[in-house]
C-alpha cells in the first residue's frame, strides 16, 4: 500500500505536481529516499511474513472454530487502522514539523509499517485459498468434510468471506478507536525517537536480509520459512509501485491494489497446483522431493502472500465510500470488494479447482 493511499487525508492528492517557485529535490537525494524506504520495506516484510506464518500455524488446529489467516488479518487491519487515522496533528505533530514533511503519507517509517509490514502480515490470497479450500469441500486441499451437496459450498464460500471480511473491518475500527481515543490523548511521537527507529529499521533490513541468507543455507529444516522471507520484501516491492502507479487513475476502484491482489491469486494457483497435485498419470505427485516443496512453499507463503494485501484492501473499501458525498461512494466500495473477491475466487476455480476435480491434490511433502 502506498504511504498516500493509508493517509486518509491524501487519498486524492498522490501525484500531485510541486508547487510552484518550490525547486525539486536534487536526484542523489530522491535515490537515497527510495533506497532506505526499500531497506525499510525489507525488514518489516521479512517482520510481517513471519509473524503471518506464525499465527496461521498457531491457530490452526484440529476442531478450530475460527483459525488460520483470519488473525493475521485482523492483527494487520488492527495496525493500519491505528496508524491509517493517527492524526497529523497528533501523534505524528511535531515528527512533521521537525522534518517539514506535509503529511504523515510523506515519512518512510509510516509507509514502512503501513505498506511494509500491514501489507505483508495480511493475505488476499491466503483467504481466497482458504475460502476455496471450504467452499469446494477439501480441508487442507485432501479431505472432505460436508456431504457433497452444492448448497454446503455456498454457504461455506459466504461464511468464511462475511467472517474473514467483517473481522478485518472490526480491526480496522478498533486500531482506529486506540489510536484516537488512547494513544493520541497521552503520546507524541518525538523526532528524536523517530530518527533512531527509521535509521534501526533501515540498518535491519540489510542485517536480516543477510541472516536469512545465511540460516538458508545451515538450517535445512527450516527452509520453508527461511524461503518465505527471501521471497518477501519483492513481493512488497512490486505491490508499492503498483499502487504508486496505478491506484489513483480510477479513484473509486483502486487498480494497483486489485492488480497486486489478482495476479498474486493466479502465481499461488499456480504454486499450489505444483506443490500439491497429484501426477496426471496417478502414479505420484508433481513435486517429489522436499527442497522442490520447500521453495514452493515458501513463494506462496513469501511472494503470494506478501504481494496481496487485505488490510490495504479493508483501508480502501473505507476511504472509497467516503470520498463521494452524494452516496455514490457506497456503491463504489461494494463494486470494488465484490469484483476483487468474484474474479480471484473465479480464477481460483478455473485452474486450482478443475485441476482437484480432474486429477486431484495431495498434502505438501514437506508436512508428510
Amino acid at each position: 500500500m502506498s504511504a498516500h493511499q493509508a493517509d486518509p487525508d491524501e487519498y486524492l492528492s498522490v501525484n500531485e505536481e510541486s508547487p510552484k517557485g518550490v525547486l525539486p529535490k536534487p536526484l542523489h537525494s530522491v535515490t537515497y529516499q527510495t533506497f532506505r524506504l526499500y531497506l525499510i520495506f525489507t525488514f518489516f516484510s521479512i517482520v510481517g511474513v513471519l509473524a503471518r506464518v506464525g499465527l496461521t500455524d498457531l491457530t490452526t488446529y484440529n476442531g478450530n472454530y475460527v483459525g488460520g489467516v483470519i488473525w493475521a488479518n485482523f492483527a494487520s487491519c488492527f495496525v493500519m487502522g491505528a496508524f491509517g487515522f493517527s492524526s497529523n496533528e497528533g501523534f505524528w505533530a511535531r515528527v512533521l514539523r521537525s522534518t517539514g514533511a506535509a503529511s504523515k503519507a510523506k515519512l518512510p517509517m509510516y509507509t514502512g509499517v503501513t505498506t511494509g509490514f500491514c501489507g505483508t502480515l495480511s493475505s488476499f490470497s491466503t483467504l481466497l485459498l482458504q475460502v476455496f479450500y471450504q467452499a469446494a469441500n477439501l480441508t487442507n486441499g485432501k479431505t472432505f468434510h460436508f456431504p457433497n451437496r452444492g448448497g454446503y459450498g455456498i454457504m461455506e464460500f459466504f461464511s468464511v468471506i462475511i467472517t474473514q471480511l467483517a473481522v478485518s473491518m472490526a480491526g480496522l475500527n478498533l486500531g482506529k478507536h486506540f489510536m484516537n481515543n488512547v494513544v493520541e490523548k497521552r503520546y507524541s511521537l518525538t523526532p528524536t525517537l523517530y530518527r533512531f527507529v527509521e535509521l534501526g529499521c533501515a540498518a535491519m533490513g540489510v542485517v536480516s536480509y543477510v541472516a536469512v541468507l545465511v540460516l538458508t543455507i545451515v538450517l535445512p529444516q527450516w527452509r520453508a520459512w527461511l524461503f518465505s522471507c527471501l521471497f518477501s520484501p519483492f513481493a512488497c516491492f512490486l505491490r508499492y509501485n503498483l499502487a504508486q502507479y496505478l491506484n489513483l487513475i480510477v479513484p473509486q476502484f483502486p487498480l494497483g491494489t486489485f492488480a497486486a491482489n489478482t495476479l498474486a491469486v493466479v502465481v499461488l494457483n499456480i504454486v499450489t497446483l505444483l506443490n500439491r497435485g497429484k501426477s496426471p498419470s496417478h502414479s505420484g505427485r508433481l513435486v517429489t522431493k522436499v527442497i522442490q516443496c520447500q521453495v514452493l512453499t515458501g513463494f506462496a507463503d513469501g511472494f503470494c502472500g506478501t504481494l496481496s494485501t487485505i488490510s490495504t484492501f479493508i483501508m480502501e473499501l473505507c476511504l472509497i465510500s467516503r470520498m463521494f458525498p452524494d452516496g455514490r461512494g457506497m456503491g463504489y466500495s461494494y463494486m470494488y470488494g465484490a469484483i476483487s473477491v468474484m474474479v480471484s475466487f473465479a480464477l481460483l476455480v478455473a485452474i486450482l479447482g478443475s485441476y482437484s476435480w480432474k486429477v486431484g491434490l495431495l498434502e505438501t511433502i514437506c508436512a508428510t
